[in-house]
C-alpha cells in the first residue's frame, strides 16, 4: 500500500470488528492513512511493515491486554517513531494508569463524538513531528 508522504498513518488495533470498521472509515474520511487488525500476536510483524506514527490501541484484548503489546512495541526499532493511544471504554482512571505504566503517549476514550474523537486524535498527530 502507497501512501503520500505527509499523510499521518494510523493503525488500529481492536478485537471488535465493528469497532475497526467504524474507526478505519472515520479516519481515512478525515486523510489519514489507516491499517487495521484484531490479533495482538502478530502485531510486531505488522508495525515493521506499515511503520505507523500512531498505534491506537485496545485495552482488553483477548490473547494479550493492551499495555503488555505496549511494553512490548516500545522495545521494537520498528515502533520507536510510533506514538501509542489507547482506545477504550475502560473507566478513564484504568487508562489513565495504563498510560504511565507505559509510558503510551495517551488514551482517547472510546464513545466520543466524531469531532472531539478527530480533534484529540489530530493533538496526538501534532505531537509526533
Amino acid at each position: 500500500m502507497k501512501t503520500e508522504p505527509n499523510k499521518t498513518k494510523v493503525l488500529v488495533v481492536d478485537d471488535d470488528e465493528a469497532v475497526l470498521a467504524a474507526t478505519s472509515y472515520m479516519l481515512k474520511r478525515a486523510g489519514y492513512d489507516v491499517d487495521v487488525t484484531s490479533e495482538a500476536l502478530g502485531l510486531p510483524l505488522r508495525v515493521g511493515k506499515f511503520r505507523p506514527h500512531i498505534i491506537l490501541l485496545d485495552v482488553d484484548l483477548p490473547a494479550i491486554e493492551g499495555p503488555r503489546i505496549a511494553q512490548t512495541l516500545k522495545g521494537l526499532r520498528s515502533a520507536e517513531e510510533s506514538i501509542i493511544i489507547f482506545h477504550s471504554a475502560e473507566p478513564e482512571e484504568r487508562l489513565q494508569r495504563a498510560v504511565t505504566e507505559t509510558g503510551a503517549a495517551g488514551y482517547i476514550p472510546k464513545g466520543l463524538r466524531r469531532d472531539d474523537f478527530l480533534a484529540r486524535l489530530a493533538r496526538f498527530a501534532g505531537h509526533r513531528a
